[in-house]
């Protein structure tokens, strides 16, 4: 609902990037696997997720986050999800 007015500790908010970073390259190194995981690269091992939307690009309204849809999931080489529909996700936030 916006309050408190910046979110509850603005100081320890991570840019898109940063939680992204959080959940592939920095898991990669932690295991002394960062020659083979944690980044779609030629030669290296990945699993990889479509987003419905951009969420790099500039400008995005990280306000939107909650209502980002996973369109296709592959694991391993193969599809685990799928789904294209312009059905959007009812999420409400309890005060």
């Amino acid at each position: 609902n916006g309050k408190p007015e910046g979110g509850f500790h603005p100081e320890k908010c991570l840019t898109v990037e940063e939680a992204l970073r959080t959940r592939t390259v920095n898991p990669a190194y932690a295991s002394f696997s960062e020659n083979r995981l944690g980044m779609l690269k030629e030669g290296y091992e990945g699993d990889l997720v479509i987003l419905s939307e951009d969420i790099l690009a500039k400008g995005y309204d990280t306000t939107r986050l909650a209502w980002v849809k996973a369109n296709l999931t592959v694991m391993n080489g193969h599809v685990t999800h799928e789904d294209f529909t312009d059905k959007k996700k009812e999420i409400t936030f309890k005060q």
